[in-house]
């Protein structure tokens, strides 16, 4: 299945979804989430290598979710743009980042105060749910940690962010290219202007 938007042809994008249909049989996150990366990044891998063996227009860039970091590999494997789009608001994933380097130490006590760079003071109750109770959904709270395992080797980012409100932290300033998205929908114009 591959959908096609409606542009002029020097300007369209293909999107090919890929099928995790082995996913239905899973029990828990534990046994779905190593299955997922171990299949899914192979049915990508011999995707793109596809396209670049018979396309005229092989693909230059791979956007992928924070939550795939191994979809990095995959593009490097292949001397393609890598490009981790955060969907989560950028201040959200900044908690992430601190708790993924160590500078915010979970399990949190109950009254705890939290300072962060670039953030005001935040209550335990200011803080998202995998952060303030980490016992509840651990294998959630390694996946959305894990996102920041190799961003900084990303080529590109593309974060979810209100440009006045939330300020990018000093974790991506080396970036070459990253891009403020204020609603994620936009993604798709930018890549009319973006030549990778």
């Amino acid at each position: 299945m591959e959908f096609q938007f409606p542009q002029s042809s020097s300007n369209s994008i293909n999107i090919h979804p890929i099928e995790f249909p082995e996913g239905e049989k899973t029990n828990g996150l534990a046994e779905f989430v190593p299955l997922f990366q171990k299949l899914v990044s192979q049915r990508l891998a011999s995707f793109i290598h596809g396209q670049i063996s018979s396309s005229s227009t092989p693909p230059k860039a791979l956007v992928y979710d924070s939550f795939l970091p191994w979809a990095l590999d995959v593009a490097k494997m292949f001397g393609v743009h890598g490009a981790s789009f955060f969907t989560q608001s950028w201040s959200n994933s900044s908690i992430y980042y601190h708790v993924n380097q160590g500078t915010l130490k979970v399990p949190l006590e109950h009254n705890a105060v939290v300072s962060l760079p670039s953030m005001p003071v935040l209550g335990i109750h200011d803080l998202p749910s995998f952060v303030s109770d980490t016992g509840s959904y651990p294998h959630l709270l390694k996946m959305v940690v894990d996102r920041f395992s190799n961003f900084q080797e990303a080529d590109s980012l593309f974060c979810n962010s209100f440009i006045h409100l939330e300020h990018e932290g000093d974790a991506t300033n080396h970036l070459s290219f990253k891009i403020s998205i204020p609603i994620p929908v936009k993604l798709m114009a930018i890549f009319k202007y973006v030549n990778f």
